[in-house]
């Protein structure tokens, strides 16, 4: 009987062994981001126009704001989104634009209050993260 719990606590404390061993080789993964837009700039003060080139592995794009001091993040809605014409009337796939009024960019945010705009890209890969790019001006809710 003595032999038996000798090699059964001998046979316990090598399979401990082996599993600490095999996690200290454990590595996190950590998703990938899609590429940021590049070239976002924008013209109009009421009435805004919001261009910018694609992004890498970015399939979709949206336009959010966020207010200065804050940490939230919010989806305009009402904003137009599509592919800049090129010269043959054909849409380039790397040109973009979004169309919107600073109301509506404004919507939901107190009046008066200080507030930036970027550019949201996205991919359909569940692996990738969404990246923002902002707009450098800040703009005042009307």
């Amino acid at each position: 009987m003595n032999k038996m719990v000798k090699i059964g606590t001998l046979c316990l404390i090598v399979a401990l062994g082996l599993v600490f061993v095999g996690c200290e080789d454990f590595t996190k993964a950590e998703l990938g981001s899609v590429g940021k837009v590049s070239n976002v700039a924008y013209t109009g003060t009421t009435s805004l126009k919001i261009t910018w080139d694609a992004a890498s592995g970015g399939t979709s794009y949206s336009i959010v704001t966020q207010q200065v001091g804050k940490k939230t993040i919010l989806q305009v809605n009402g904003a137009t989104i599509g592919q800049v014409s090129g010269d043959s009337g054909i849409p380039d796939s790397d040109k973009w634009q979004a169309t919107l009024t600073l109301s509506t960019a404004a919507n939901g945010l107190a009046k008066d209050a200080r507030f930036k705009l970027g550019v949201r890209a996205t991919s359909i890969r569940n692996d990738k993260n969404p990246s923002i790019a902002w707009i450098g001006d800040e703009f005042t809710a009307p």
